[in-house]
């Protein structure tokens, strides 16, 4: 996982970021769609 899907999994599990906001990260190219599965445990749609 890259340095930044690791901070995104990081501030996820702490209830930082929410799902629509990792969701908008691979929106805009900063996450993978295989990396928001990662964090979230949900295919991304």
């Amino acid at each position: 996982m890259r340095k930044f899907a690791e901070m995104v999994s990081r501030y996820y599990d702490a209830g930082i970021w929410s799902k629509e906001r990792v969701k908008d990260s691979v929106m805009r190219g900063k996450l993978s769609p295989e990396e928001y599965r990662e964090i979230t445990g949900e295919e991304y749609e």
